[in-house]
């Protein structure tokens, strides 16, 4: 694997985070209640306070999110298994954190898709950069 492929699925996991907590923040400074649930979550490892709504926005944001870490990765690598290598990991993320960590905090519909809604539309990002996925 070349330094490049290493570089960009460091760059796309990162990016994935990075995104992930700023628009969080921004849907909880549109959404004041939003924020106070995400506070909740964090202060008392609560999922709760989550209302389906907010699980729907959550989906908005593993997709953005997914979808800009895909296209940074593609960019960056210029192949097309940078972009499969960073699905693979954020989708077993999701799959331990949702089937496992928090399956009895959330409500199970939930819980079995979001790990698909945040890792899948990476291979769209990386595909609107002009790399497709060997998928």
């Amino acid at each position: 694997m070349s330094l490049r492929t290493v570089a960009a699925i460091i760059a796309g996991l990162l990016s994935w985070i990075a995104g992930f907590y700023v628009i969080g923040i921004a849907f909880g400074l549109t959404w004041p209640a939003y924020a106070e649930a995400a506070r909740f979550m964090f202060r008392e490892d609560d999922l709760s306070h989550f209302t389906t709504p907010m699980m729907f926005m959550n989906w908005l944001l593993f997709l953005g999110t997914a979808t800009f870490a895909g296209w940074l990765t593609a960019r960056i690598a210029k192949n097309r298994v940078a972009p499969l290598v960073v699905t693979g990991l954020y989708l077993v993320y999701g799959m331990v954190t949702h089937y496992v960590l928090v399956w009895d905090k959330l409500p199970r519909w939930y819980n079995v898709i979001v790990p698909f809604v945040m890792s899948l539309p990476i291979l769209l990002g990386a595909r609107v950069a002009g790399t497709r996925s060997p998928v």
